[in-house]
């Protein structure tokens, strides 16, 4: 007999007990016995009820439970490769993730234990490009997952815009400006009114054209056109107003989260020469740190930076571009300039991909980029 049925049958054995031991039995007594009978049979059909509800919530928690093929299948799909599942894995086990599908997910979560195994990489007794290659690892499951975790997100209207969305605005001269949504009103757009490097209002005539730049956290661009339609103050900040755009064209997703830095940096040349001759003819490569150029990195990425400058580098040049993400956080990295375009009267932009970093350079970026670990 199990525990159950022996706390139910307890009382009965009391009543059949009391029964046998009594010569006379009262009206009241028989009364009693029928109420406790009551209370008996209606705290077995609690157990019973209880029961079958403990047992299909049971069952519904196993059909939801973690299963380790769905996760691989998932992070194979997102393009994680092996080694950085098993990484994954790690971590889910290591700090005994509830929901680890979750981590799949570009969520919170993600970002959580991804930074707790950074720190705790800091901790760590081992050889410094040991753990630089441990922490590099996290940080590119944490850009796959974000460049393809999260679905193409549909925009078809400036009207669907957010308060706070950052945008890039280019006039007919082709200067771009950094700006940001203030609010999405009935008939336009008010933006934060552009400014110079003097911090002079950028002004378009009424009615000109402009183009306006924007992305989505996981990397999807877009643009559209529109025209200035007037100037005011506008929560207390100076706005330009925009008109409303039903045309939304997709540009390329960006490999790499960019982030804002706006931090002074070095630019240098990096000359190529000819040594030797013959056979032993060989190329070698030299930062020309007389002809550097002082700049400002407007925002980087794990990619590449963005620098403006007065006197700027040709196109196509191999630079080494040396800078800060924090204070005391400094970055050297190397890399080509793909693009130099005119800013304002004051200088230009010169776009610079990355061509090497080294592990640690990299890993400061990122942390800067995610905010993840500390030194």
């Amino acid at each position: 007999m199990s525990g159950i049925d022996r706390l139910a049958a307890a009382p009965w054995i009391v009543l059949l007990q009391s029964r046998f031991d009594t010569q006379f039995v009262t009206k009241a007594d028989t009364n009693t016995i029928l109420l406790m009978a009551g209370i008996v049979v209606a705290f077995v059909v609690f157990l019973i009820i209880s029961g079958a509800s403990h047992g299909r919530a049971r069952a519904a928690g196993g059909a939801r439970r973690y299963r380790r093929g769905a996760f691989r299948r998932r992070a194979k799909q997102l393009g994680l490769s092996r080694a950085h599942i098993r990484t994954l894995e790690y971590v889910r086990d290591t700090y005994n993730v509830r929901n680890p599908m979750a981590l799949l997910a570009n969520s919170r979560q993600l970002d959580f234990y991804l930074n707790k195994a950074i720190a705790q990489i800091d901790q760590q007794v081992a050889a410094e490009d040991v753990k630089e290659a441990q922490k590099l690892t996290l940080f590119r499951i944490k850009q796959i997952i974000e460049r393809n975790a999260q679905k193409s997100v549909s925009i078809s209207s400036t009207k669907q815009l957010k308060p706070g969305q950052r945008l890039s605005l280019c006039g007919e001269d082709g200067a771009r400006y950094p700006s940001r949504v203030i609010a999405v009103l009935k008939d336009g757009i008010a933006v934060e009114a552009p400014e110079t490097d003097s911090g002079q209002i950028v002004r378009w005539r009424k009615w000109s054209p402009v183009v306006a730049h924007f992305w989505k956290p996981n990397g999807e661009g877009f643009s559209f056109e529109s025209k200035v339609t007037g100037y005011n103050t506008f929560k207390g900040l100076p706005a330009t107003f925009l008109q409303h755009s039903g045309k939304i064209q997709t540009a390329k997703q960006r490999r790499f989260r960019r982030k804002a830095l706006e931090r002074p940096c070095y630019c240098y040349p990096v000359r190529i020469v000819t040594l030797g001759t013959g056979r032993n003819r060989r190329k070698k490569a030299y930062v020309d740190k007389r002809q550097g150029v002082l700049g400002t990195i407007i925002e980087v990425s794990a990619g590449g930076c963005s620098i403006r400058a007065t006197r700027t580098l040709p196109s196509e040049s191999l630079v080494k571009v040396d800078f800060e993400t924090d204070r005391g956080r400094p970055v050297s990295s190397y890399g080509k300039i793909v693009r130099v375009r005119k800013d304002d009267a004051l200088g230009s932009i010169m776009h610079v991909m990355f061509t090497r970093v080294s592990k640690k350079n990299l890993n400061r970026i990122n942390s800067y980029i995610y905010e993840y670990g500390s030194e």
